[in-house]
């Protein structure tokens, strides 16, 4: 299993992949707590991790972990094979002069 933090860490060949829900409690700051909207307020910060895992074996292994949990559970993920596309730009110039 790999964590894929960048574009750069995710498999450019076909994979296993497990997208995870993730949230962080951001905390305001004492100012939005001691005078209503002003400062920074509390929020909560939501976002994907991706797994991607070359052994299908370890993926099923972790989706079962995964789904057999008592909070959450199957929430909290999505589980998908990925084949994922090659993209190819072409740049195109071309000048008519008319007379």
């Amino acid at each position: 299993m790999k964590i894929c933090v960048t574009k750069s860490d995710i498999p450019k060949e076909a994979h296993f992949a497990i997208v995870e829900q993730v949230s962080v409690n951001i905390p305001g700051d004492e100012r939005s707590r001691t005078h209503p909207d002003h400062g920074y307020p509390e929020t909560t910060e939501r976002y994907w991790r991706y797994y991607a895992f070359n052994d299908e074996k370890e993926w099923q292994q972790d989706i079962e972990s995964r789904a057999g949990q008592v909070f959450g559970g199957m929430d909290t993920f999505v589980a998908f094979k990925s084949n994922p596309a090659t993209i190819i730009v072409q740049v195109k110039t071309s000048v008519e002069i008319g007379y």
